[in-house]
């Protein structure tokens, strides 16, 4: 993955054994109170990278996370489980949820 600054591509930082870990796939990309979110849901992953150094800060193991939405009750992650994530909190939901939130 990669970041757009000042005009040059500059790749995310992480270990290299990640970016085979995510088998060639990222689902969605979120930024969000300094923060570069992105999700994997072949890898049942969602990592968080610093936006001022792009050095990934966290990582989670979430069945099959994929979609992404920053709001003002900040970040939710939905899964094609039926779950929805939200700072720590697991909120379940019989929808199961693609590839993208949309906020209104």
């Amino acid at each position: 993955m990669f970041a757009l600054k000042n005009e040059t591509l500059t790749p995310l930082k992480a270990p290299p054994s990640l970016w085979a870990q995510l088998k060639g796939y990222i689902g969605s990309v979120e930024v969000s109170e300094g923060m570069i979110v992105a999700t994997s849901p072949r890898a049942h992953w969602l990592g968080w990278f610093a936006e001022h150094n792009f050095e990934l800060n966290d990582q989670f193991l979430l069945p099959d996370v994929c979609a992404l939405a920053a709001t003002s009750q900040g970040l939710f992650a939905g899964s094609g489980t039926g779950r929805v994530y939200n700072q720590g909190d697991v909120i379940p939901s019989k929808i199961r949820w693609d590839n993208h939130f949309s906020v209104t």
